[in-house]
């Protein structure tokens, strides 16, 4: 059809090479082949010498259109001319991805004065700026909660591996039924006074100690409540020379991924009462 067109347009002498000038300097951005579907003009001449003796812009934009239309079929779907990225197949997961997070026990007072102590893993800084902020998730329902809502303070102690003894006594098991404090005594880690008579008691061998406050309100969280805190002081045991760790041998920081391998928790964080406490329970 468009050679048919070609056939019927005048070959006077107008202005047609000033309106094909902007074709014909874009005739190297196309081959011949493109343009070889029934837009030649006969009698040997080439496309673009055709056109400009055509004189025509319709003719001019047709075959323009023509050539463009190629050219985008060659960009789109030839893979030998132009490589186009793959594309991405993306897979639905039936649950979250384990994390490997820090281990902490968190250190309470009661009404009563008593030191109570968790395990703690949803615990990160997630500010610095006027002051450095900590968020922490409480399981709703236990001591841990009970106490700091009502004294809206505690002490996160970041456990090491040495600890890892202690992870059921104080994630499996209630304030409200089990002597945590004799517990560790018995394991050899018996609490100690903080840095004041009125502050909670501490766990020995520790890493390091966050004292904490809660700046605003809980948020509802499901099961738990999310509570964003003021950093208020970090602070380490010291040995009898004045500095330094008070023990150490006492292993890396303590994280889930090391107590998940030793079968102590489950993958959501769950402690895992040990295999030996469990052929000797009743």
């Amino acid at each position: 059809p468009v050679q048919t067109v070609l056939q019927k347009q005048s070959l006077a002498e107008t202005s047609h090479g000033q309106r094909c000038r902007a074709m014909a300097s874009a005739a190297p951005l196309f081959t011949r082949s493109d343009l070889r579907h029934g837009i030649r003009p006969g009698g040997g001449a080439s496309f673009w010498d055709g056109c400009a003796r055509s004189g025509s812009r319709q003719v001019a934009l047709s075959l323009l259109a023509v050539a463009c239309v190629g050219l985008l079929e060659r960009c789109c779907f030839s893979q030998t001319a132009f490589s186009m990225p793959g594309r991405a197949s993306w897979a639905e997961l039936e649950k979250p991805l384990v994390m490997n997070s820090p281990v902490f026990s968190l250190a309470t007072l009661g009404p009563d004065g008593r030191t109570n102590m968790n395990i703690l893993t949803y615990a990160s800084p997630v500010g610095i700026r006027p002051c450095r902020v900590w968020a922490i998730s409480l399981y709703r329902g236990t001591k841990s909660h009970e106490n700091f809502v009502a004294r809206k303070t505690g002490v996160l102690q970041l456990m090491r591996e040495q600890h890892k003894k202690l992870i059921y006594l104080l994630g499996g098991q209630s304030g409200r039924d089990a002597d945590k404090a004799a517990g560790c005594a018995d394991r050899g880690f018996a609490w100690r006074q903080g840095l004041g008579q009125d502050e909670e008691l501490l766990l020995p061998g520790c890493e390091a100690y966050y004292r904490i406050v809660l700046d605003g309100e809980l948020f509802n969280a499901g099961d738990h409540d999310v509570a964003m805190c003021r950093l208020e002081r970090v602070f380490k045991e010291a040995s009898e020379g004045g500095s330094g760790s008070s023990d150490a041998d006492g292993g890396a920081v303590l994280y889930t991924a090391f107590l998940r391998e030793r079968g102590l928790v489950s993958d959501v964080g769950r402690a895992i009462l040990p295999a030996g406490l469990a052929q000797s329970s009743p």
